[in-house]
């Protein structure tokens, strides 16, 4: 009788779906039904199976004024159909239940190994998505404390089948940080070899569930069998060094995402020309757009004033910047941040039909920015102008100087070559010079 009344139910959906547009797209919201859709599906071509899309982080020792961004913006963004599971330790309850509020759900973590957690985190994500096999489509695995949403990023990738979405930052494996940890990792001349390749950003990594996996299992063996995890080495060393030198993955199943037109942007290294913010205080890529995703804003100061203020609500207090300042100073890479301009003049833009970035010259924050810059040139050159003509006294003063003590010695010189004598052994008393012999 019940196999009767699901029969029913089958050949009404079957009708409708062949009356609208002989598709229907069937959302598996219950694993229990897996069993009666397997015996349907291969009835029919007109459905097919949507999964969710899965965001996948990691939360160690931070309060919720650090990381609000992050969930405030995921609620934000207007995700569809995805689910984000974060893995939590050393999280005040308070925390935990703010993050749990935003639909997110949460994973409590013992470490049970001595292990970094930016490496200990891939075998997190590998645990997780071999336990839940064919459940999720797209996987991104970001960092959270300084990165946030502003759009539903799987909708630029859905078209794709089994392939890496990796980040590419605007710098090359040359800057310094990147420099001192594939050295520290592994050796000079592996370095060498890959010193001219752009940065590989290990922070935002997307792709499908089978290739998140098998990457996150690669690096997670890589770090544990050469003791890695357990030294204060960098993961991004292993990604760089995995995908460069290694070559693990071939170049058809990579999409590569740039700060200069991509849906992923990175900010740390980022070229001033390859982003902006917008009158809403949108940050795009260099082609005007908005892009999905945003990590490392808080390398700069002005950038992460607005993201805060973006995304502060009535309980969280006014000074939380300052204090989210001294939270986060210790984990930025101070060598980085030295390298690392504070862009004050991304100025307000928008956006014309051509997606030329047209300047508002009416925007005060645009015109202040613009005069600051001028008079910052203005300055350099006076106070260049003024060396010059410093430099050019001092070398006369010290050369008349040097001329004059000259002149003094040679006649000093000239003066003790000669004695002068007086003759009074006659009546005429005359004068005897007589030259001295030495």
């Amino acid at each position: 009788m019940v196999e009767f009344l699901f029969l029913i139910i089958f050949m009404l959906i079957k009708l409708k779906a062949n009356n609208i547009n002989k598709e229907t797209t069937l959302i598996i919201e219950n694993q229990n039904n897996n069993s009666f859709l397997e015996n349907i599906l291969p009835i029919t071509n007109n459905l097919t199976i949507k999964k969710k899309n899965l965001i996948l982080g990691v939360i160690k020792n931070y309060g919720w004024n650090i990381i609000y961004p992050f969930f405030i913006s995921f609620k934000k963004a207007g995700f569809n159909n995805c689910e984000c599971v974060m893995f939590i330790g050393q999280i005040e309850q308070e925390t935990i239940n703010k993050i749990s509020s935003f639909g997110v759900k949460v994973i409590q973590i013992e470490r049970h190994i001595d292990a970094r957690i930016n490496s200990f985190r891939y075998k997190l994500y590998e645990d997780f998505l071999r336990n839940n096999p064919d459940k999720y489509n797209l996987v991104l695995t970001i960092d959270v404390r300084d990165s946030f949403f502003q759009k539903d990023i799987f909708k630029y990738y859905e078209n794709y089948k089994s392939y890496l979405v990796l980040v590419i930052e605007d710098g090359y494996l040359s800057e310094i940080v990147n420099k001192g940890w594939i050295i520290d990792a592994f050796d000079k001349n592996i370095y060498k070899i890959i010193k001219n390749e752009r940065i590989i950003c290990s922070g935002t990594i997307l792709g499908t569930s089978d290739k998140t996996l098998e990457f996150s299992s690669m690096i997670w063996k890589y770090l544990n069998q050469n003791n890695y995890s357990r030294k204060n080495w960098h993961d991004q060393a292993v990604v760089n060094y995995l995908i460069y030198y290694k070559k693990l993955f071939h170049n058809d199943s990579i999409i590569w995402s740039e700060n200069k037109d991509g849906p992923i942007l990175t900010l740390a290294t980022a070229n001033p020309k390859n982003f902006m913010i917008d009158s809403e205080d949108n940050i795009l890529n260099g082609k005007g757009e908005i892009a999905a995703v945003i990590h490392q804003y808080d390398r700069h100061k002005n950038i992460t004033k607005k993201i805060l203020k973006k995304y502060n609500t009535h309980s969280i207090e006014e000074n939380k910047y300052e204090n989210y300042n001294k939270s986060v100073s210790s984990n930025l890479y101070l060598n980085q941040s030295q390298l690392i301009e504070d862009y004050n003049n991304l100025s307000l833009t928008n956006i014309s039909n051509n997606n030329k970035i047209i300047p508002k010259e009416n925007d005060n924050f645009y015109i202040e920015n613009k005069i600051n810059k001028k008079v910052k040139i203005v300055s350099f050159f006076i106070f260049f102008s003024i060396l010059i003509i410093l430099f050019i006294i001092l070398f006369l003063v010290f050369g008349k100087f040097k001329k004059k003590k000259a002149l003094k010695y040679k006649y000093k010189y000239k003066k003790n070559k000669i004695n002068i004598f007086e003759d009074k052994s006659t009546e005429n008393s005359h004068l005897i010079y007589v030259l001295n012999d030495d």
